[in-house]
């Protein structure tokens, strides 16, 4: 399962935390195929019901923030999913294994039908409240500054590759700078802010402006230059704290077991 942006609320919270959903939900898929051993799975449903529990509550705080009211029953589906999984959970420790494949199906049905009917109903009161409404005029601002800081790194762009046109830099060097110069916009924007670096990385590569290799390349030379476990205790945001370090066993610079160990340690502390 993968993000579609016909599931979009027009909350950045909100469909942020939809992402991270969906994207727990497609690494249970990915290994539910292959075997998957009781443990795993037990912790994948773990995972899924912690961060559900977060997510829930941020989506519930909202509604009560706005005055939606069909709350109620809103947060009683929230608390049937949690029962659900909770009751799973319950069984296999007893012994009783659900089929993976269909409980990641359940998962898949459930998260698109919720977001799809259910979250839209939201997303569609809020936009015509105060607050939604003002949030979609800060979001414009905030759509101006991000045009403007892509914008300014063409030109530098422009003069790296008049050096190489006429021979004032070799290939090789033209391709370091060229990485070098990408990789100072998440120098610029802080390890809080790295879902802003990966969003201008994929505006540039949709435009042709690097290749898939070079946003690879940029993403690993910066991830390289942090301190993963203090930098990562700096980052306030969950989401973010788990793109962060998903992004490190992408580029291989930790372990699978790393990984999850990170994993565990950020969803238990929700």
């Amino acid at each position: 399962m993968k993000w579609d942006p016909a599931l979009s609320v027009g909350c950045e919270a909100i469909d942020n935390q939809h992402k991270e959903l969906i994207q727990l939900v497609d690494e249970l898929e990915s290994v539910s195929g292959s075997g998957i051993s009781s443990e795993l799975l037990a912790r994948s449903l773990k995972f899924i019901v912690n961060y559900s529990r977060h997510h829930f509550s941020a989506e519930e705080e909202l509604m009560k923030s706005i005055g939606f009211d069909d709350l109620p029953r809103h947060k009683e589906i929230h608390n049937e999913l949690i029962q659900k999984i909770t009751d799973i959970l319950l069984q296999m420790k007893d012994g009783h294994n659900p089929a993976p494949l269909e409980l990641v199906n359940y998962f898949i049905d459930w998260v698109k039908k919720h977001v799809m009917e259910e979250d839209q109903k939201i997303g569609a009161f809020w936009r015509t409240n105060t607050s939604g409404a003002k949030y979609m005029a800060d979001a414009e601002v905030k759509t101006k500054s991000v045009s403007e800081r892509r914008a300014s790194i063409l030109p530098r762009l422009d003069k790296l590759k008049e050096l190489f046109r006429i021979k004032l830099i070799e290939i090789d060097d033209f391709k370091a700078k060229k990485i070098g110069l990408f990789e100072s916009i998440f120098i610029e924007l802080g390890v809080n802010k790295i879902s802003e670096g990966l969003s201008d990385l994929d505006h540039f590569l949709r435009n042709s402006i690097i290749s898939s290799k070079e946003q690879s390349a940029i993403i690993a030379s910066y991830l390289q230059k942090l301190d993963l476990e203090k930098d990562l205790e700096s980052i306030p945001d969950i989401e973010d704290k788990l793109i962060f370090v998903r992004l490190f066993r992408e580029h291989e610079i930790i372990s699978e077991d790393k990984f999850v160990e990170l994993k565990t340690r950020i969803l238990d502390a929700i």
